[in-house]
């Protein structure tokens, strides 16, 4: 079987694995030096008898290339399986005693990051450049969607007469290929019809536009998002070996599970929400659309408007005031800085100008003498 079959058989399963691991093959036979993963299959099995010995040792020094990028240890492991995978469906024998001479990395938890506070998720906004990046952030942080789900999606898949609006991912669109409901805010609705504009009645439009009326493709948005979080300053990270931020586009999503679990909504309905529901939940669980409703609009509309018009309860009293204090205070300490900077940028102009007029003085000087000579 060719390579193209191979990626064609996995993509009945999963199309998503099948774009990924076609991608790692291909990388990985270039950095090989061979052009084509096709290639490097003719090369092992012209070794005959020695063609396991030789898959062996070529499955080894990958894995030990990949260690020496420093990949993650989780990647090493993804990248040797897909190549075990490819090995296996070419025919060649891996037998486990052999595989065990190939030491991989021990996997373990080497990127940290963490949920954004409602403060932060405020100021992440509030950096936020244009109609289109403030709907994008809206629709993640509310929906509780993956990247990838919601740059797939069309106008047709929002449903603005439900309340609160209601959003259908079709099978193709999810990771886990399974059709769900989730919700957006008010807030949020309100930010998408303004971005939408006159593509509002146009279902068949993709919501995220590139230019040329292409779907935007997550990798961009995933930069302009990272962007907007440099800007409001929390894009650092929590160990400086991670290898992630502290924050990024995902992390709307655990934003969005925090605050409904903090809002005591029930974990199924959670899950359902997010996608996330187990074998036995996808078997027993059975909420209606009007029940998901009821629930988002009981749980999660008040937790996850990210600007409240007015506090609602002592609670959310509590954290308004605790807001506006913060926000003062950043106010305060900008202008404290500024004028701090000010000054050292005055008192450095006047011992420049102090200079410049001794200069002068000088230069005075000695022309005087030069005359008195005459």
């Amino acid at each position: 079987m060719t390579f193209q079959g191979y990626v064609e058989r996995l993509a009945r399963r999963s199309p998503r694995t099948a774009v990924a691991w076609r991608s790692v093959l291909v990388k990985w036979a270039s950095e090989l030096g061979y052009d084509s993963p096709d290639e490097v299959i003719a090369e092992i099995k012209s070794k005959g008898s020695d063609s396991t010995l030789r898959a062996i040792e070529i499955l080894d020094r990958s894995v030990a290339g990949f260690v020496e990028r420093e990949l993650a240890s989780k990647t090493v492991n993804n990248y040797y399986y897909a190549i075990k995978g490819f090995l296996e469906n070419e025919d060649l024998e891996l037998p486990p005693w052999k595989l065990k001479k190939i030491t991989k990395p021990r996997s373990c938890v080497e990127s940290y990051d963490r949920a954004p506070s409602l403060e932060e998720m405020r100021r992440i906004l509030s950096h936020a450049t244009g109609a289109r990046s403030k709907a994008a952030i809206l629709l993640l942080a509310t929906s509780g969607m993956r990247l990838d789900e919601l740059c797939h999606l069309k106008v047709g898949n929002f449903d603005f007469n439900s309340k609160p609006t209601k959003i259908t991912i079709g099978g193709e669109e999810a990771k886990t290929r399974q059709r769900r409901i989730t919700f957006i805010t008010d807030e949020a609705t309100a930010a998408l019809k303004d971005y939408l504009g006159t593509r509002l009645g146009n279902s068949d439009s993709s919501v995220l536009m590139a230019r040329g009326g292409r779907a935007l493709h997550k990798d961009t948005l995933y930069r302009q998002i990272m962007t907007t979080v440099e800007k409001a300053g929390l894009k650092g990270k929590i160990v400086s070996t991670s290898y992630t931020y502290q924050i990024h586009p995902h992390c709307f999503r655990k934003f969005f599970k925090t605050r409904l679990v903090q809002a005591e909504m029930p974990d199924t309905f959670v899950e359902a929400l997010l996608g996330h529901l187990n074998q036995n939940d996808r078997s027993y669980f059975r909420a209606t659309e009007e029940e998901l409703a009821d629930a988002y609009a009981k749980y999660a509309e008040a937790a996850l408007t990210i600007f409240s018009v007015e506090p609602k309860g002592f609670r959310e009293s509590v954290e308004w005031f605790k807001m506006k204090d913060q926000e003062r205070d950043s106010e305060l300490a900008k202008i404290r800085e500024e004028n701090k900077r000010l000054r050292a940028s005055s008192q450095d102009s006047s011992v420049r100008i102090k200079r410049i007029e001794e200069e002068i003085d000088k230069a005075l000087r000695v022309l005087k003498e030069i005359q008195a000579e005459m």
